[in-house]
Parts: structure tokens; sequence; C-alpha cells
């Protein structure tokens, strides 16, 4: 049989669609296998797909080796119609391939004992020239970075295998920032800020002008800010998270990440636009809320800071930050009875043995330090 077309109306094409706008599914490559049943006549999609996180294709050559393994894993699928067993036909390879901002298609048909390839945009249209070998290759590159980070994460002993994918994507790819700035990650979080600081400055020296690559420079520069205690990588931060709100004006949580930053690192004035912005918005609101107490704890404002978090909790009520930090900001107050009720609330909740032993000492002095003795 010769595979259905590649249009936006097919019912496999639908569900690539609705997976990019899923969060946290947009950049998985999927498979999805074509069969045909001797049974009941059934000729399609078997409504199944199958989800490759961590596979990685050095090139494109590499992607078709994948692929027509994958069709001979399983000659014979189950009919989705009837249940008996019914042969693959083909199968359809999505390669999320964000450098071109495009979904490259490895097809296998088994009639032609070929795979050929397809571009498809994010409404489903399919380009009409093939890809031509660089596109090929981006898809590939992106597909060494995605499955590189997934590997960092899941499998952190994998770590060595990770870092390989990223240089090899730095190595052919020097001029572009991708790669960089998963090997600074990968850097930052096996405690090596030197190298993490060289494979970040690689990347803004090369950054594109791209929201995503801005957000991720904001993020990096101000986790080795907090690091280092250097004013001169918060104020690389601060610029970069400036840029993407350039790039991105209507997305709040610039302004919370930023402000976040700010406060973290005692920079309270800075961070009051940010966040008073932030908490206008219904996405990125509850944490700002929670931001402005903590900073006005900081400050010193502490009545304002427990009217805050009090309002806060009613619309959080079983979050045990939001109680503990109210129950500080309390007993600063000298309000003894809503710092130990906030306590024993977050006692019943919390996780963390050790934060809530901390906020215990931390209530306990401020209610000596105005005069309160806390309860047994």
């Amino acid at each position: 049989m010769a595979l259905p077309p590649l249009e936006p109306d097919h019912a496999v094409v639908a569900h690539r669609l609705e997976s990019l706008d899923e969060l946290g599914d947009a950049e998985v490559d999927k498979g999805f296998c074509y069969v045909r049943c001797a049974s009941c006549d059934f000729d399609g999609w078997d409504r199944t797909f199958t989800a490759w996180p961590g596979s990685a294709y050095r090139s494109p050559s590499a992607l078709v080796t994948f692929v027509e393994a994958q069709a001979r894993i399983e000659p014979l699928r189950k009919c989705p119609e009837c249940h008996e067993e019914a042969r693959l036909e083909g199968l359809r390879v999505f390669v999320a391939a964000n450098s071109i901002d495009r979904e490259l298609v490895a097809e296998y048909s088994a009639k032609k004992g070929r795979t050929d390839f397809f571009l498809m945009d994010r409404a489903g249209n399919v380009d009409e020239a093939p890809p031509d070998g660089e596109a090929l290759r981006c898809a590939c590159f992106d597909s060494c970075v995605r499955a590189g980070l997934f590997i960092a994460e899941v499998t952190p002993a994998r770590r060595q295998e990770a870092e390989a994918l990223f240089q090899t994507v730095a190595e052919a790819r020097p001029d572009r920032p991708q790669a960089h700035l998963a090997l600074a990650r990968l850097a930052f979080q096996s405690d090596d800020s030197d190298q993490a600081l060289v494979h970040a400055e690689r990347a803004a020296g090369c950054a594109d002008d791209d929201v995503t690559t801005a957000t991720k420079l904001g993020s990096l520069f101000g986790e080795l800010a907090m690091a280092s205690s250097d004013r001169g990588h918060l104020d690389e931060s601060v610029r970069w998270y400036m840029r993407a709100m350039e790039l991105s004006p209507n997305d709040r949580r610039l302004d919370l990440a930023l402000a976040r930053l700010l406060i973290q690192s005692g920079n309270f004035t800075e961070a009051v636009d940010y966040l008073d912005r932030a908490a206008c918005a219904q996405s990125t609101t509850l944490e700002a809320r929670y931001l402005q107490g903590v900073m006005a704890l900081h400050e010193g404002r502490v009545r304002a800071a427990a009217q805050l978090l009090s309002e806060l909790k009613e619309d959080v009520p079983g979050d045990p930050s939001v109680l503990h930090m109210l129950a500080w900001a309390a007993a600063q107050c000298g309000d003894r009875t809503t710092a130990e009720e906030a306590l024993a609330q977050a006692e019943r909740l919390a996780t963390a043995d050790d934060d809530h032993a901390y906020f215990v000492e931390l209530v306990s002095e401020a209610l000596h330090g105005v005069g309160e003795e806390p309860a047994d």
C-alpha cells in the first residue's frame, strides 16, 4: 500500500501537532506505524505511537539506519480493528528540528524498501521541495542536543555520553549557541563554574536573536552570579533577560524570573517593577505574590509581609512554603497565635523535615526577640 499523504487533517499529523502544543512534549521524537491486516482488510495507522526522547542521530544516514531498524523490530503488529496480526507497511518518524522551525519527517515504506525525508511546518503543511543536506544536518544536530539533555537529566551517570553529544554539535556548529549552552549547563551541574563560564561566554558570543536563547543565557548567568557573588555575572544575566523581554514583551514569566534573581541577590528595589507586573498575570501571580511577601520580610516590613502572606495562604492553603514564611512574619510581629498555627499546618504538609526544623528555630528566635515565648 502507499502511505496516506501528509496533510494537516490526517490523524497522525493532527496528533503530532497537538503534542507540539503540550508543555514538555514538543521536543520528543515520535514514530507512527501503518499496517495492513489480512483478516479484516484494515489499512492505515495502527493508532499507537512510540516516543524516543533519548535517541540521537549524528548524521542523516544514522537517522535512516535508526528508522529502518525500528521497522525491522516489529514487522508484524496488532490490528486496531480485529486485533489479529497485521503486516507493517510503513513507519513515519517525526523529528523536532527547532533550529529550522520545522519537523523533519523520516518515512519508511516497506513496499519501496527505502526511507524518504519531508519537512513539515507547525501548521502541518509539507514543503513541496525535499529537504536539502543542511536542513537534514540541522535536524540531526538538534536531536543530539535534545537527547543529551534528556540523558543528563534522567541518568546522570551517563554524563560523559551526554557531553560527547553536545561536543559533537559544538564542533560542527561552533557559531550556534545551543550546544555551548548545554555544555555550560552540564558543567555548572557538575560544580565546575569555571568551565560553565567558558561555555556560557561562547554561547553569548554567537547567540541568535531568539527569546529562548536569551532566556537560557539570563538563567545561566544568573546562577553563575549566585554561585560566585559576581556582580558582572548578575549584570550579564539582567542584560539577557532584558533582551528576552524585548523579544517577548508580554511574557510575564520573564518578569518573574528576573525579579526572583534580583530578590535572591538582594537587589530589592530593582525587582519591584518586574514583580508588580508578574503579580498582575494569572500564570505568575501566585509566585509573584509570595516573592512580594519574602521581599517585604527581608526589607524589615514585617506587618506588610504578614498581610501579603496571610492573603496568599487563603488562595494556596496547602503550600508549606507560604505557611513557613507567614509563621516567620507573624512571629516578628509578635503574633504568636498566627505563627504557631501556621507552623502546625506547615508541619502536616511539609515533606522536608530539615526545612521545617529551620523555620521552627526562626520562629522561636523571632518570638523571643519581641518578648514572646514559643509554646512547648
